[in-house]
């Protein structure tokens, strides 16, 4: 029992600090409470819900190519809308995190344009701001045109030949409103021929029986110095069956493939030495019957055998004749033009 008595004794005296371990938890907690609201152990700080939309309420905007942003901080956007005075909606697109957006293309020059966004705060409170103004009128406008004519059937290397009312030093601005739609995957890029002419060529053929649409998206695009867009334009075409033609100087011979499979194996005749029938892939442009293509120059003129008609296979003019006359064929016999029998 004696045993008990000194234990109980030595509980006692460790009991005696009690109440001050106590008061110093407590003050210990309190001040960690304290720290939590504001100071060192604040966990987040909410940001007050703000809208921001440019170009702003009544503003006259001269730079129509840069369209219209909206931003939102302390929050998110729920909702865009953007239209013209026709009530047509403008295009537009979300950043990931829904703090930003901004419209797809240019805006169109000389038109009044409505904003309105809503955003959402951490906290579920809405906003909604709304702005009206308008582009200005540019010094001066381009449009453009497109080679191919509208519902036209073209071959499998035609290129999409697009052509400018004028000059054009920004061409990167420009090549980005050119939008390619496709019924098949196509890969090609865009190539300027100089300042007022740009083809898109495929990377390889079309794919045959492929409808292609071009859609200029040009309206309010800025081609330099004070040149804006006028209009955009929206065009279509066919590519029909794939006609790929592979003729040799070494053999004399022309193969002519329809849709992958050979259907034509011709004897031709090519360039004479000195005027060489260069290599390479060409186009067949244009066609006509009759062509007048002066062919005097090497002593077949209007009357003799073997005049010509001709399918023009580049811009700069290499020809390739059909001709009635069987003396010319398997040899090299033109000023650098494949020629061959109009029928073999």
């Amino acid at each position: 029992m004696r045993g008990s008595a000194t234990t109980m004794a030595k509980r006692r005296d460790r009991r005696r600090p009690g109440p001050a371990l106590l008061l110093a938890v407590v003050s210990i907690l309190s001040a960690g409470c304290q720290a939590g609201r504001g100071g060192v152990g604040s966990v987040h700080q909410l940001i007050p819900l703000r809208l921001a939309i440019s170009p702003g309420q009544g503003a006259i905007d001269n730079r129509p190519d840069l369209g219209v942003a909206v931003s939102a901080s302390g929050g998110k956007l729920t909702s865009v809308t953007v239209h013209d005075k026709r009530g047509m909606d403008v295009a537009g697109y979300l950043n990931p995190g829904a703090t930003t957006w901004h419209t797809t293309w240019a805006l169109a020059p000389s038109q009044t344009y409505a904003v309105s966004a809503t955003a959402m705060s951490e906290r579920g409170r809405t906003s909604t701001r709304t702005a009206t103004f308008e582009t200005s009128a540019p010094a001066a406008t381009f449009s453009a045109s497109l080679g191919e004519t509208s519902g036209e059937t073209v071959g499998v290397g035609m290129p999409v030949m697009v052509t400018f009312s004028r000059a054009i030093r920004d061409q990167a601005q420009v090549e980005r409103s050119l939008e390619l739609r496709t019924s098949k995957p196509v890969v090609g890029a865009w190539y300027w021929m100089d300042d007022k002419t740009v083809w898109l060529r495929p990377k390889k053929f079309w794919p045959a029986y492929t409808k292609v649409r071009l859609i200029a998206h040009l309206a309010g695009v800025r081609g330099g110095p004070g040149l804006y867009g006028a209009v955009d334009l929206s065009q279509a075409f066919t590519v029909g069956e794939s006609l790929v033609t592979v003729a040799s100087t070494s053999s004399h011979r022309m193969r002519v493939w329809v849709n992958g499979k050979l259907r034509h194996n011709w004897p031709i005749s090519t360039g004479q030495p000195g005027d060489d029938t260069p290599n390479g892939a060409y186009l067949t442009i244009e066609k006509g019957n009759p062509v007048d293509m002066d062919s005097c120059s090497f002593g077949v003129c209007a009357g003799d055998p073997g005049y010509t008609t001709c399918s023009s296979m580049t811009r700069s003019g290499s020809p390739g004749a059909a001709t009635t006359s069987t003396a010319r064929r398997g040899r090299w016999a033109s000023r650098g033009s494949p020629m061959s029998a109009t029928a073999a």
